[in-house]
């Protein structure tokens, strides 16, 4: 079932619930307030019924007119509560016979009023007085029964009145009860339905975020958090796809990059491997010429031979490391010395740094720690830096050609390596731009050298930027984080 169709069906339910639950507490509110009218007017009553019983016996004891006064107006008051009215029929809803017992005092008293004004029998007193006595007696009763109604009246309303308001007090409990079975169903419901399917999206993302893309919701919720969970399990799938596709894009951007460079080299290159080949070839015939004499001597043939195992190796040297520099092969760390990395990279240029005119200048700390990470990557990022220094030269005299590189102790557990050159330096609005991919301000530049390099730089989890000297030229200093093992 939909979330949005199970919420409709709990707000239903509310309103429902909320419906009935105002008409029971109206009807009983409005039931109450009956019984309170009811117990007021029986108040009222017993009051009254009180006053014409001590009236009655004020009359009769001392035979004044204003008791007979105060009881008719009593008794008048009291007629509009348990005569012929609106509220007869509330009072005799209660089992006593209140309203004959009320008629009967009225006419009991009435006679007895008639006896005090008219004498029955004048010739005969103590008749006259029997018969007032019998009266009173009768009132007498009668008052006392008006008393004893009242009374039973009086506690049945206090009965009900208690009943209702136990009833009333039993409804807000239930009211309360059935809210809060209603809020933790619904938060069992929310909790089951919205709140852990989130949570779980939200470690996925999470995860996603940290670098693990094989994190799944694998959920069976056929509702909108489902399809938000298969929706994320498609996205961490295609993203992993992405991300597998430009890492390889990446790799082989940096390879032609590489190739690249050492297609830049190409000079320098022919002649570091030209320079062995053509002692090879000047050992080879001086050992011939010596095997033509006709007494050859073993020494000089041995001697010349031995220089061209050396010329030999020094030429296999030069292609090895050209064939690391150019293959593709996975990222491999390892612990470096930066400063036999950055000789590597000078012998191999040291060629072109002399075609182009230029020198070279080595200022590294023979006390500095080690690094962890990819030494061809490390390699790749010095020579583009190298070559972009030559290039930035080009236009300088040939005697101020200069390229200084340095090493320090950087700050936070790192290296600094600078590469300084005495070119005409970078304009201001280029110094962030030239890292930005595709950006040059070399006609024949392709804008890719340096992004890559501060990829590289990045992903060993340094930064690298560019300064302009004091004194004319540019530094490029990067740094790299001492022993941490980096993952690629």
């Amino acid at each position: 079932m939909m979330i949005r169709t199970k919420l409709k069906i709990v707000n239903y339910l509310c309103v429902t619930f909320a419906i009935i639950s105002s008409i029971v507490v109206f009807h009983s509110f409005r039931n109450m307030e009956r019984k309170l009218d009811q117990r007021r007017d029986i108040n009222r009553v017993v009051r009254g019924v009180f006053a014409l019983t001590v009236l009655a016996d004020e009359y009769m004891l001392y035979h004044e007119r204003r008791p007979l006064v105060q009881w008719n107006q009593t008794y008048n008051a009291l007629d509009s509560l348990i005569g012929i009215g609106p509220r007869e029929a509330a009072l005799r809803s209660y089992p006593v016979n209140l309203q004959n017992n009320y008629r009967d005092v009225k006419s009991l008293f009435s006679r007895l009023v008639s006896i005090h004004k008219n004498p029955p029998f004048q010739d005969n007193p103590e008749l006259s007085r029997r018969l007032e006595s019998r009266l009173q007696s009768q009132i007498l009763i009668k008052n006392q029964e008006l008393v004893n109604h009242t009374d039973r009246m009086e506690r049945r309303a206090e009965r009900e009145l208690l009943i209702g308001q136990k009833r009333i007090g039993w409804i807000v409990l239930g009211l309360i009860a059935a809210v809060c079975v209603s809020v933790m169903w619904l938060t069992l419901l929310v909790r089951k339905d919205v709140v852990r399917p989130l949570e779980n999206l939200i470690k996925g993302a999470e995860s996603i975020g940290k670098g693990n893309l094989d994190v799944r919701i694998d959920t069976e919720a056929q509702d909108e958090i489902g399809e938000l969970a298969h929706a994320f399990d498609q996205m961490a799938s295609r993203l992993k796809e992405a991300m597998l596709s430009q890492a390889s894009l990446q790799q082989e951007v940096r390879h032609l990059d590489r190739v690249a460079t050492m297609g830049t080299l190409s000079a320098a290159i022919t002649h570091e491997i030209n320079q062995p080949l053509a002692a090879i070839l000047s050992n080879a015939q001086a050992a011939l010429r010596f095997l033509d004499n006709e007494r050859p001597d073993p020494g000089q043939v041995r001697e010349a031979l031995h220089d061209i195992v050396s010329d030999d190796k020094r030429a296999g040297e030069v292609i090895r490391r050209l064939h690391k520099m150019l293959k593709k092969e996975e990222l491999k760390s390892e612990a470096l010395e930066v400063k036999d990395v950055i000789k590597e990279i000078v012998n191999m240029i040291q060629s072109e740094v002399i075609i182009n005119n230029a020198s070279i200048v080595m200022d590294l700390e023979e006390r500095i720690p080690a690094v962890y990470g990819d030494r061809i990557q490390i390699q790749q990022v010095i020579l583009n830096l190298f070559v972009n220094a030559l290039e930035a030269m080009t236009s300088q005299p040939a005697g101020t050609r200069e390229i200084r590189i340095s090493t320090r102790a950087g700050e936070a557990d790192s290296i600094l390596v600078s590469v300084s050159d005495s070119g005409p330096g970078i304009e201001g609005d280029d110094l962030e731009a030239i890292f930005e991919t595709f950006y040059t301000t070399k006609m024949t530049g392709t804008g890719i050298g340096l992004p890559i390099s501060r990829s590289i730089i990045e992903k060993h989890n340094g930064r690298i930027w560019a300064s302009n000297n004091p004194e004319g030229g540019a530094t490029f200093t990067f740094t790299l984080p001492i022993a941490k093992h980096t993952a690629f």
